[in-house]
């Protein structure tokens, strides 16, 4: 198990989940949980030339969720992160996510869909299109679990397992 503590005054703790090769299809599954702070994991990277588009999954203290499309676009050698585009999210605080408690997350993505389980709950999925003219040219490695720092004090996460798998196209076995 990985432990993991900061003071709130940092932004957060970021955990990177690397696969061997770039991953234009793939899934994951991971158990987490957070101390007195946010929850979040990133999936589905693919950048173009400056631009850098994911998927957000973000779980609030209170067991609130939300699912966002995220966006880098690279402005004189910085990383801008213009405000995400909501796709989903809860109704209502959900407690078996909230703070403190050990949860699962688990996904799959391709080219054209994604699907998204919290706690054996299909939560999110569906076709998914990147904007007219994004035509990426290259794959993220992985995923990024992390925390986002709640109240003043100590906050961080624990993380049980991360696991990856690529999700790609194979060629059929011609027989020969």
């Amino acid at each position: 198990m990985m432990r993991a503590a900061e003071a709130a005054t940092e932004p957060g703790l970021q955990l990177d989940v690397p696969a061997a090769e770039p991953m234009p299809a793939g899934a994951f599954a991971v158990r987490m949980r957070t101390l007195n702070g946010a929850a979040y994991v990133n999936f589905r990277s693919r950048e173009v030339k400056g631009q850098v588009r994911w998927l957000h999954l973000y779980v609030t203290p209170d067991g609130r969720w939300s699912l966002w499309s995220a966006l880098a676009i690279l402005a004189k050698d910085e990383w801008v992160k213009p405000p995400g585009i909501p796709i989903t999210q809860s109704e209502q605080p959900d407690p078996e996510l909230a703070a403190g408690k050990w949860f699962n997350v688990a996904g799959h993505w391709s080219d054209s869909d994604y699907e998204v389980w919290l706690n054996g709950q299909r939560i999110a999925g569906g076709r998914i299109q990147d904007p007219d003219g994004f035509v990426p040219d290259a794959f993220g490695k992985g995923f990024q679990v992390g925390t986002a720092a709640g109240q003043p004090g100590q906050s961080g996460f624990e993380l049980d397992y991360a696991a990856i798998w690529d999700a790609g196209q194979t060629k059929p076995k011609t027989g020969e």
